[in-house]
């Protein structure tokens, strides 16, 4: 029976314990079953046998790796091995031979203790089974056993009956264990065990791994995961090598979930190299658990051998070794380093570089690393050898030759070069003493050579050790001869003779004459024949000899005998009030010209202008021209006459402007001398013709417009009048709205809303009387109570009249009824809604009000909304007291009519800017009435027109802009920001001294320049003037007056250049343009400012 139920408990373990094993840290035993082999324990020590396969399997199903043991007891001890094998383990319980003698437990507790080879990792956990109390033979004592145990961290779990309990609970309290019942099942007696040592931590050390290689050169993190299924809290030790002092200490909690803890990194350069232990442990108040892990640290880079280097001109090998006792070599341990180029690591320590350069110094490095990453390292600095020079002839003279070096050693290689039996020294010439000289760019120019020589050249080099090449292969060269001298000419009409002195040894001659070359052989005179008369020619000679041609001489020029000039042509005469300037084409052959005026002749020199003054105004002039030269004097040309030009007309006077709502005319009195007039409008120059009016229309109402007028005639252009500013009249007003009339017994009351732009507003009384008011009320007083009127309104300006309003009918109330009438009346209007507001003077008082014909009564409200309404919608409104027998008097009429709709946003605003202002515009909105700007945060009354100029701005300055439109409605939203930035006109460059640079003076749309004047303005001291206008062939530098060739007048002096521009622009039209090109050079490095502006 006894038998069926440890069956039965093995079977509920089984079934408890069959679900999927979770994770823990790595986790070792050591389990020492201490069995009493009396005789009565038969039947306990079958237990063991029957139940600790079952047993195991548990521990496997943990993750739990284990080991059993075995010692028995009586008089005497017996251990058997420790082993993982469960059956063999069973083998040797099968094999315990009972006897009845003195039970020495406490001796076989020590055994085991003491004599088992326990894993230095794994928990120690003794199960002491037995009957009676244990003794010891050797004198052990229940504390002195309890003592050994707690300092190994062994745990005692004891089995035993009530005889021996006090002893057994005793043994078991001491060292952390249990004590359980003997006679209780036995299965459940190992679950309990169970339960318990899975209680015990579990340590696993993740890194490092066993026998793992450290560096010093990388920080390295211990890490450890640990588990206590019974959540406790834990304390985790770090040690190396002997240390019993931990190094670090951490605190683990929640630690039924798998823990991953790191420590510190470890300060493995405080760390010996060589072989070392890391143990951790962790205890949970009642077990302690350690692991170890082997490791080595190597802190030592590898020890260099040699390093053996050999160079050629263009190649450098490298052949060393090197050694690491503690981690090794890597598997590819080396690398070289040969100036800039860098190996990969490679196995080979035998590593050549080619293709460099002759005679240049190069810093050879050779690396070694271990596996570990230290890295030793050898450096040696190797010069390569020159390159055998290789020459080539260039160019060739009379008395030098260019010799270049083209071959591959750098430009400060020295050579030694060997001209026939002499040697180059460092300024080119010869000397009979060996020279090293250093060619720059590697060319070499000989000098002191003889014409038409022959020599042989040859040379060598050496690199910065002063290893020295062979010499080169010898190359051979013959000077030029020089060229012909005493070169002498004869000149006729149609042809030119040219000789020079002879030359000995030369093979021939060449002549180039105007361009053309002729060889001649070896005449030494050449005759040029059919040419012109007064031509000039050029003509050079040259000798050739076996090397090729020698040097042209100096050009000769000569020319031919002249013919006499003809006649002038193109003669073209400009008038202005007091002188003529005159210019005629270039003359063929001619050399001077002569002008005749009114039959005096003047020398006009070699120019082809001629300026007559000191003339009278509408002057007439006979005027003639010739040409002359060293053959002989031309033809007068046909007479031209030409008049001067009358004086400018005066300024107009008299100018009025007579404006309407969309135009303007102006008047002027005729100016005398004029057969024209110009009319400046809005800043637009138009040409008016003979007419002293000009009307200008298709304006808006409101707006300003400003005008100037002068007169004009062949002979120039008046002044200008002062400017006269004018606006456009208002429409005629638009009719008055919203009329609201109130009553009491001796008068009437009209209101409506204000007409913008009105003087003043009419009243038609009774369809008969005509009142006049300026307010947009009137009080028709003093009528009789009880009467029945009729009023209409209309507004009045300059403009005109606007339409009548509806007709209104009211009637005063009977006498004695003032309580009957309303004061305070006020509408407010919206473009959605009309709300009708009033004070009553009736106690009490009830209404009822009829809209548009509709009544409703609205009881003693003295608020009336109208809502859900179009806009420019017409409504009337009548209001009258409610009385109980019969209909009320009204006491209050209105015809009231909704607000137009906001104009739309406008979309966009665009800026125009200026060194000092900004021009905005925008396109009109329909329905606007005005516009408000948002300038740089402030709000302003744009008015009604389409732009606005920001003025009085500092130059390169940005500014912020918003719009909105507005009406009698309220206002849209603003536009998008527009943000611009006035034109500055300081120009900074980038100056270098010496150099110069130019500047471009542009206009754009220009209308008139006879109000313009450019001005540019610079620090002399930074900056000096070459050039007034680069248009001319000459520098133009003079202080003052019109610059030949153009249309500019001048005025210079250091530091500031001031233009004025003669040009005539038709009216209606502008130019735009390039005026001048200012050329500058600068005296200084740095930047300069140049101001150029316009005034």
């Amino acid at each position: 029976m006894k038998r069926l139920s440890i069956l039965f408990s093995l079977l509920f373990i089984i079934s408890s314990f069959a679900m999927t094993a979770p994770a823990f840290a790595k986790s070792s035993i050591d389990i020492v079953f201490i069995i009493d082999r009396s005789g009565s324990m038969t039947s306990s020590i079958n237990a063991v046998k029957n139940n600790v396969k079952h047993f195991s399997d548990l521990l496997v199903a943990r993750g739990i790796s284990y080991r059993l043991g075995l010692v028995t007891y009586a008089a005497s001890v017996t251990r058997y091995d420790l082993t993982s094998d469960v059956d063999k383990f069973k083998n040797q319980v099968g094999r315990i031979s009972v006897e009845g003698e003195t039970e020495n437990g406490l001796d076989a507790i020590m055994e085991a203790g003491q004599n088992y080879p326990f894993d230095l990792n794994a928990t120690k956990y003794f199960i002491l089974i037995g009957d009676e109390n244990v003794v010891s033979q050797k004198r052990y004592t229940n504390t002195s056993v309890i003592q050994y145990l707690r300092s190994t961290s062994t745990t005692l779990t004891t089995i035993g009956i009530e005889d021996n309990k006090t002893q057994f609970q005793h043994l078991a309290n001491g060292t952390g264990g249990m004590y359980l019942d003997l006679n209780s099942d036995f299965g459940t007696t190992l679950t309990s065990i169970f339960e318990q040592i899975q209680q015990i931590p579990t340590l696993e050390i993740i890194a490092p791994t066993s026998g793992q290689m450290l560096s010093d050169l990388n920080a390295f993190i211990p890490t450890v995961k640990v588990t206590d299924p019974d959540s406790s809290t834990l304390q985790l030790s770090e040690y190396i090598d002997s240390e019993t002092t931990p190094r670090e200490t951490k605190t683990v909690t929640n630690s039924t979930i798998a823990q991953t803890v790191s420590f510190n990194a470890l300060n493995l350069e405080s760390l010996a190299e060589g072989g070392h232990t890391l143990r951790f442990t962790v205890n949970d108040g009642t077990n302690t658990v350690q692991d170890t892990v082997a490791i080595t640290i190597d802190k030592a880079s590898p020890t260099i051998g040699s390093m053996n280097v050999t160079a050629t001109a263009t190649s450098i090998q490298v052949t060393a070794s090197a050694a690491d006792s503690v981690s090794g070599l890597h598997a590819s341990p080396y690398r070289f380093t040969v100036g800039s180029n860098v190996s990969s690591w490679i196995t080979n320590s035998t590593y050549a570089q080619t293709g460099l350069t002759p005679n240049t110094a190069y810093r050879v490095l050779f690396e070694a690393r271990d596996a570990v990453g230290h890295i030793g390292q050898m450096t040696k600095n190797v010069q390569t050898k020159a390159e055998l020079p290789v020459l080539a002839m260039g160019q060739i003279s009379e008395n030098a030759a260019d010799i270049m070096l083209q071959d591959a050693n750098p430009s400060a290689t020295e050579y030694q070069v060997k001209v026939g039996t002499q040697y180059i020294g460092n300024t080119g010439s010869l000397t009979a003493t060996p020279t090293w000289i250093t060619p720059a760019n590697k060319k070499l120019t000989i000098t002191g050579l003889i014409p038409n020589s022959d020599y042989t050249v040859q040379a060598k080099a050496r690199n910065q050790s002063g290893e020295e090449t062979a010499f080169s292969t010898a190359i051979s060269l013959k000077t030029l001869v020089n060229s012909p001298a005493n070169l002498v000419s004869k000149a006729e009409q149609r042809s030119i003779q040219i000789s020079w002195t002879p030359i000995p040894g030369i093979s021939q001659y060449e002549v180039e004459a105007d361009g053309f070359v002729i060889s001649i052989g070896a005449a030494t005179s050449y005759t040029h024949n059919a040419l012109s008369p007064n031509t000039q020619h050029s003509y050079r000679v040259r000798a050739f000899n076996a090397t090729g041609a020698g040097n042209w001489s100096q050009p000769l020029i000569v020319f031919t005998l002249a013919d006499p000039p003809g006649i002038p042509a193109n003669i073209q005469a400009i008038p202005k009030q007091n002188d003529i300037t005159i210019t005629w084409d270039a003359v063929a052959k001619a050399e001077f010209y002569d002008i005749e005026a009114d039959g005096s002749v003047m020398e006009a020199g070699n120019q082809l202008k001629y300026v007559l003054n000191g003339l009278q105004p509408e002057s007439e002039h006979k005027i003639r021209i010739r040409a002359k030269n060293s053959g002989g004097i031309g033809e007068w040309s046909a007479p031209i006459f030409i008049r001067t030009l009358p004086v400018p007309p005066s300024t107009p006077i008299g100018l009025e402007a007579n404006p309407t709502n969309n135009q303007v005319t102006l008047q002027w009195r005729p100016s005398q001398g004029a057969t024209g007039y110009e009319v400046e409008s809005d800043g637009l120059i138009l040409d008016n013709g003979q007419l002293t009016q000009y009307v200008h229309q298709g304006l808006y109402p409101l707006t300003g417009h400003t005008y100037r007028v002068r007169a004009v005639n062949s002979g120039g252009k008046s002044p200008w009048t002062a400017p006269i500013e004018v606006t456009t009249l208002p429409d005629k007003p638009k009719k008055p709205s919203n009329v609201m009339t109130t009553a009491d017994p001796n008068s009437i009351t009209l209101m409506w809303y204000q007409v913008a732009h009105t003087d003043e507003y009419e009243i038609e009384v009774d369809g008969s009387q005509i009142v006049k008011v300026k307010e947009n009320q009137y009080v028709h007083s003093g009528i009789a109570p009880d009467s029945v009127h009729s009023y209409r309104v209309r507004a009045h300006n300059v403009s005109g009249y606007s339409d009548w309003t509806r007709p209104a009918t009211m009637s005063t109330f009977p006498a004695g009824d003032n309580n009957d009438s309303l004061t305070n009346m006020v509408a407010v209007v919206t473009n959605r809604a009309i709300t009708i507001t009033w004070d009553t003077v009736a106690q009490n008082a009830q209404y009822e009000i009829e809209v548009d014909g509709r009544m409703s009564d609205i009881g003693s409200n003295t608020v009336y909304h109208h809502g859900g309404l179009q806009a420019e919608e017409f409504h009337t409104y009548k209001i009258r007291l409610k009385q109980e027998d019969k209909p009320g008097r009204w006491v209050a009429i209105l015809s009231l009519s909704t607000l137009p709709d906001p104009p739309d946003a406008p979309a966009s605003l665009n800026g125009f800017a200026a060194n000092t202002s900004i021009e905005l515009r925008w396109d009109r909105i329909a329905g606007a009435t005005g516009y408000d700007l948002e300038i740089d945060g402030e709000t302003i009354n744009a008015g009604a027109m389409d732009s606005y100029i920001h003025k009085d701005l500092s130059p390169g300055t940005s500014h912020t802009y918003r719009l909105r439109a507005k009406n009698e409605t309220g206002v849209t939203a603003w536009s998008p920001a527009l943000i611009s930035s006035t034109t500055s006109p300081t120009y900074l460059i980038n100056a270098q001294q010496g150099r110069s640079f130019d500047l471009s003076l542009l206009a754009f749309n220009v209308q008139d320049f006879s109000e313009m004047t450019y001005v540019v303005k610079y620090d002399p001291t930074q900056v000096e003037v070459l050039d007034l206008y680069q248009f001319t062939p000459k520098a133009d530098l003079m202080a003052s007056g019109e610059i030949p060739g153009s249309n500019l007048e001048v005025t210079y002096s250091s530091g500031k250049i001031t233009y004025k521009i003669k040009r005539n622009i038709v009216p209606g039209t502008s130019w735009s343009g390039e005026l001048a090109t200012i050329t500058f050079k600068s005296k200084i490095n740095g930047q300069a400012a140049i101001d150029a502006l316009v005034e």
